[in-house]
């Protein structure tokens, strides 16, 4: 999941601070390892430099974007129907 998800809990005192630091840690270790395997599946160096630059306002605002649908969508199906949080989630990113 997203950090900022979890900085959300955190400031709705649901996430400790340590819990907060542990979901951070875990979720870019996951992010670093997600990346691993999937430059392994297309057989590409594990370990890279881009050639290409892929930041911008272009790419700040989409993942502003994203990042406010999911908080968004988190905290209403929470309200609303929290057993469907993870259908919603799941919905949410493949929308994107």
């Amino acid at each position: 999941f997203n950090p900022v998800v979890s900085a959300v809990f955190a400031l709705r005192r649901e996430l400790s601070a340590g819990e907060l630091l542990a979901f951070v840690a875990v979720q870019i270790t996951g992010g670093v390892a997600g990346t691993l395997v999937a430059h392994a599946m297309f057989a590409e160096p594990l370990v890279q430099f881009s050639l290409r630059e892929r930041s911008g306002p272009a790419q700040w605002l989409s993942e502003a974007v994203a990042t406010f649908a999911l908080v968004l969508t988190i905290l209403g199906t929470l309200r609303a129907r929290p057993a469907a949080v993870p259908a919603s989630v799941a919905l949410v990113i493949v929308a994107g």
